[in-house]
């Protein structure tokens, strides 16, 4: 695992991200019969980005800017706690926002795939800060209060 945390295999799985989203976009590899998308997207592409992702990690899990000196405070800590706590909202309102985004506004019909790709990960991103901050930390917060934790 130290040995993947080179800064090369970073640079070749960020590349191969690259390639699959500018290439292979997530559109079923631009055929427009839905079983063709169905069989690309489930099968293909989430091995390879799952694939590329897991060459990348390993990089940010042994560099310094992750993994600073005890009691330091670091951005790119801050920003991989942030993006751990909107992953579930996120989760769960993303297909419901790229649908309703594709079918209320045509500006994402005839738009460039990464642009489209950008833009509405923003929305979802934006729209998952905001339950967040008001429905799970409420309930979270909610729920500590009356919840001891046990130690182990």
């Amino acid at each position: 695992f130290k040995r993947m945390a080179n800064v090369r295999y970073f640079i070749l799985g960020m590349i191969l991200i690259i390639v699959l989203f500018y290439f292979f976009s997530i559109d079923g590899g631009g055929t427009n019969d839905v079983k063709d998308q169905a069989i690309w997207v489930r099968t293909v592409w989430f091995s390879f980005i799952s694939l590329f992702v897991a060459i990348v990690i390993p990089f940010f899990y042994h560099s310094p800017i992750y993994a600073p000196k005890p009691n330091s405070n670091q951005f790119f800590r801050w920003i991989i706690t942030w993006i751990s706590l909107l992953s579930y909202p996120v989760y769960l309102i993303h297909a419901e926002t790229y649908q309703y985004l594709d079918s209320h506004f045509e500006m994402f019909s005839s738009m460039n795939h990464i642009l489209k790709f950008i833009i509405q990960n923003i929305i979802v991103v934006l729209i998952g800060g905001l339950l967040f901050k008001y429905i799970d930390k409420p309930v979270l917060d909610y729920r500590n209060k009356f919840l001891k934790r046990s130690k182990i």
